[in-house]
């Protein structure tokens, strides 16, 4: 039950939703299956397709909200909240549920608003290695919709600066952060910090002191390689006990090479921490989730 639960929160595939839902309904798809989670089904037209295949008697309510689901998908509404549940393995048994407005179309809104798997296998780290950011000044680059921020303010550092240069993007992670309880610029001192952050134009006045950097997704376009490379090295060089995470899906190994050759000469150390520093499998219900071919790096400043 609770599997399916979040998954629909988490508006996983329709034929995940349908299996899920089989399985909770005893093998068959009832009026009563129907009814409790018509509101999160009826994203597609799978689930009514397989309750007619099986002769079951589909509910009026069912397609009527099917139907206006796809009038609003006309008039353009392209963007919808779902919200990820995780639950940590451990003596702890930390827990809790994150909610987020994202492009339900990853070409629309802008790359950053919509939740990309290095996010969630980032997240997933940090639940899975909280030392690593209690106590500590915490920056992230490429924060997008927010999930690994959202994670990484409940872990108590010292200070996070979550960081994007996308207008949209910025906009939406501050609403994100704000509707999970996060509050931003206050009259007291700021915990977390909401900046954006350009990249190209980035400089050292302009750039927070961290411990510890985190980044998901952000090693894909070879074009961005030389101006990422140079906000590391400000940061890692500014203090030599301060490393970065990276959290990248494998796609194109001479975006990755690219990346580390950049980074060699920019007086950088990267080394592949993937199969060292694993983590635990915390959020529920994402069956479609895959973190096979996630790739971890972690980078440092070559010692003087």
């Amino acid at each position: 039950m609770e599997e399916l639960v979040s998954a629909y929160r988490a508006m996983e595939a329709p034929s995940v939703i349908v299996s899920l839902a089989r399985g909770f309904g005893g093998g068959c798809l009832s009026e009563q299956v129907q009814q409790v989670f018509m509101d999160r089904c009826v994203k597609d037209e799978q689930f009514i397709l397989a309750v007619e295949a099986e002769s079951s008697c589909a509910l009026d309510s069912l397609y009527d909200e099917h139907a206006a689901l796809l009038l609003r998908i006309e008039d353009g509404n392209s963007m919808a909240y779902k919200t990820f549940s995780y639950a940590v393995p451990g003596e702890d048994k930390r827990s809790g549920t994150v909610t987020l407005r994202l492009s339900l179309n990853m070409l629309e809104g802008g790359t950053g608003c919509f939740c990309w798997p290095a996010g969630v296998y980032l997240a997933e780290l940090v639940l899975s290695y909280p030392w690593l950011i209690k106590g500590k000044r915490c920056l992230e680059l490429g924060s997008g919709a927010g999930l690994v921020g959202v994670c990484l303010a409940r872990l108590q550092p010292f200070e996070l600066v979550l960081t994007d240069g996308d207008l949209s993007t910025f906009a939406n992670l501050r609403h994100n952060l704000e509707i999970n309880g996060i509050v931003l610029d206050t009259d007291e001192q700021e915990k977390v910090k909401c900046r954006r952050l350009e990249w190209e134009d980035a400089c050292s006045t302009e750039l927070y002191k961290a411990d510890i950097i985190l980044g998901a997704d952000i090693i894909y376009d070879t074009a961005c390689i030389p101006h990422l490379v140079k906000v590391l090295a400000l940061l890692l060089q500014a203090d030599a006990g301060a490393e970065a995470i990276l959290a990248t899906v494998k796609r194109n190994p001479d975006t990755i090479s690219a990346f580390c050759n950049a980074a060699t000469q920019a007086g950088l150390e990267v080394s592949d921490v993937s199969r060292t520093m694993v983590p635990l499998k915390c959020f529920q219900g994402l069956v479609s989730f895959d973190n096979s071919n996630m790739l971890l790096h972690k980078v440092v400043a070559k010692p003087v």
